[in-house]
């Protein structure tokens, strides 16, 4: 897989008020922008796709703790109708489409859905997103990957490890649609056999 993106993401410290007032005084430029940025994306794809790709991961971070960096009316109108058209070339094409995003999603995740991803990532426990919640609210329509708390491999204890992993799995397993995967990147540094508690819990429990 690759990244495969081409929507507005949260901006950097340097660009964020510039882009916060030009999507209020300049929004027909922004939307120009915006459907530039997915033909590139779009085009990028399909010739990855054609060099025999499996898929995309989605890597626009849309989300703070606190939750998405626009509020969910401006991110119906600058961000899911881009996202949409990135996906469906993707499946249209035959690829898979994982969408990446860190942060509290509960506020937008009815429209991450309606994009119809085939995933959804991470799942952010550090900004409280309960997967159990989530796998009720999307049961049928997405599948998810995440949720086994990132963070804890470094800061935490092996047991909280381990509790991390066995609520993943209980809530987010039953009846299919789980990747059983970390809520974001093993951080440099941590003791790998943290990681290794979590490929451990995995082989223990990942038949049906």
């Amino acid at each position: 897989m690759a990244h495969g993106d081409g929507t507005f993401a949260i901006p950097d410290g340097e660009h964020m008020e510039a882009f916060a007032f030009d999507l209020v005084d300049r929004p027909n430029e922004m939307h120009k922008q915006a459907q530039r940025m997915v033909d590139s994306a779009n085009d990028y794809n399909l010739r990855k796709l054609d060099t025999g790709l499996d898929g995309f991961k989605l890597c626009s971070d849309y989300c703070y703790n606190s939750g998405p960096f626009l509020s969910p009316q401006m991110f119906s109108e600058f961000i899911t109708p881009y996202l949409a058209q990135i996906i469906k070339n993707i499946r249209d094409n035959g690829g898979y489409a994982i969408k990446h995003t860190d942060g509290n999603i509960m506020p937008i995740l009815d429209q991450l859905v309606s994009c119809e991803p085939h995933a959804l990532h991470s799942i952010d426990p550090m900004a409280n997103v309960d997967i159990k919640e989530v796998k009720r609210l999307t049961t049928g329509k997405i599948a998810l990957a995440g949720n086994v708390n990132c963070a804890l491999m470094q800061t935490g204890s092996e047991a909280e490890v381990l509790e991390s992993c066995e609520y993943c799995m209980t809530h987010a397993k039953p009846g299919g649609g789980y990747i059983y995967c970390t809520s974001n990147v093993p951080f440099k540094g941590l003791p790998p056999e943290r990681y290794q508690l979590v490929l451990d819990y995995w082989r223990k429990h990942r038949d049906y």
